[in-house]
Order: C-alpha cells, then sequence, then structure tokens
C-alpha cells in the first residue's frame, strides 16, 4: 500500500462479534504500511475502542478513522453518544479506570478528545511516522 493511499481516509464501522479486535488489526496493518509501530497503534486503538463499547454506551455502530497527514499517521474513534466529561488520565497508575489513556498518552505523539457534530465525540490519537 503506499504512502499517497494512505493519505485518504480509511473508515471502519465497528459492529457484531469482536469490533475491538477488528479495530486493532485494521488499524495495525494501515499503520505498518507507513512504518508507524503497528503494536503502539494496536495498543492505543484497542483502548480507545474499548473506552467507546464499556464507558460510551454508543447509540450507534463506533467509526474508526485511519488516514496519514504530514508528518502524522491519525487514528480517530469516532462514538455517537450522550454528551459526556470528555475523559482525562488518572496520575494514579493503581486507578481502577483512566489507565487506558495514559497509555495512549504515552505511545502517542498527539491526542485529543472533542466532540463534533451530530452527537458524536472523537477521540483521536496521531503517531509520528519515521523519515
Amino acid at each position: 500500500m503506499s504512502a499517497s493511499a494512505l493519505e485518504l481516509p480509511s473508515v471502519l464501522r465497528l459492529s457484531g462479534l469482536r469490533p475491538v479486535r477488528t479495530a486493532r488489526e485494521h488499524a495495525a496493518v494501515r499503520a505498518r504500511a507507513v512504518g508507524v509501530n503497528a503494536d503502539d497503534v494496536a495498543e492505543v486503538v484497542g483502548e480507545l475502542a474499548t473506552n467507546a463499547f464499556v464507558h460510551g454506551h454508543p447509540t450507534s455502530p463506533v467509526l474508526v478513522t485511519t488516514h496519514l497527514a504530514g508528518p502524522l499517521f491519525w487514528v480517530t474513534v469516532l462514538v455517537r453518544q450522550a454528551p459526556v466529561e470528555l475523559p482525562r488520565p488518572v496520575v494514579d497508575p493503581d486507578a481502577e479506570s483512566g489507565r487506558g489513556l495514559l497509555i495512549t498518552h504515552a505511545l502517542t505523539s498527539a491526542f485529543r478528545c472533542e466532540r463534533r457534530q451530530g452527537g458524536y465525540q472523537a477521540f483521536v490519537a496521531g503517531f509520528a511516522v519515521p523519515p
């Protein structure tokens, strides 16, 4: 797969059996194609997709998009849900929740959560593409 092909977003609609595993595998394949650490991408996507299903109570399928923009490979997990306070990572590694966001911050070059139109919440992670 060429880098120019990865500039176009890929969209994966998650529902059914093993949606988190499907998201991890899809994002890892796309990351590998541009030389980004596929294990890191799979770990982050797994955390974000799990959060979407477990904590987000989605009202429609969860969407995962990937694309290449400049020096970063971007992954977005998009979930339609009722407005909630955007999550924050915890500083206590022994806490029962919040560790996934700590992992996400540690493995990404950029990370943000944002509200989108239509009742969607987006979890956006950027990974540095090696030169």
